[in-house]
């Protein structure tokens, strides 16, 4: 039994379905949990994590949600009587936030754009910061990280491509 928390329009999953696997989501916004529901994947779609029994879940999954909360460690404290939690966060040291200080369209690879405000960005992760958040967590909590990293090497996001070329060619001739 799985819960998605956070899950959108339903995209993550899918079209994924594993014999016996019960799935579940959490979604606040009314539109993105409308969506999902037309795609059939959940069995419930619950508006807020206080509707929902955490320990009734094999597996909770918040992916690329903490990035969207206030507090990020009050909402993994909600999440403390999963059984098996999963979660994924931007990587503010991806070469793509890297190379965006270097060409001057970021202040600090942790900086927030505009298009990150609108859709809810609160926060970007630094490798070392979201470990210690994990390990805090795990402490309080008993559980154990059995798997830490990164899953995809992405060069440039959406906003940084939109007017790349133009960039770079001014870049060029300032040296």
């Amino acid at each position: 039994k799985v819960l998605d928390i956070g899950c959108g329009d339903g995209d993550v999953f899918e079209g994924v379905s594993i014999k016996g696997m019960a799935l579940d989501g959490v979604e606040p916004d009314k539109n993105l949990r409308e969506k999902a529901a037309q795609k059939k994947e959940y069995t419930k779609i619950y508006d807020s994590i206080q509707e929902v029994n955490i320990d009734d879940y094999d597996c909770v999954t918040a992916l690329g949600v903490l990035e969207h909360v206030k507090d990020d460690y009050a909402f993994l404290k909600e999440l403390k009587d999963a059984k098996n939690l999963y979660t994924t966060v931007p990587n503010a040291d991806s070469f793509h936030r890297y190379f965006g200080v270097k060409l001057g369209l970021l202040d600090d690879i942790t900086e927030l754009k505009a298009h990150d405000h609108e859709v809810g960005h609160e926060r970007y992760y630094t490798f070392a910061a979201d470990k210690k958040l994990m390990e805090k967590f795990c402490r309080e909590f008993g559980f154990k990280i059995k798997s830490f990293g990164t899953t995809s090497m992405k060069v440039f996001s959406n906003i940084e491509m939109n007017g790349l070329g133009d960039r770079i060619e001014a870049f060029n001739q300032t040296g």
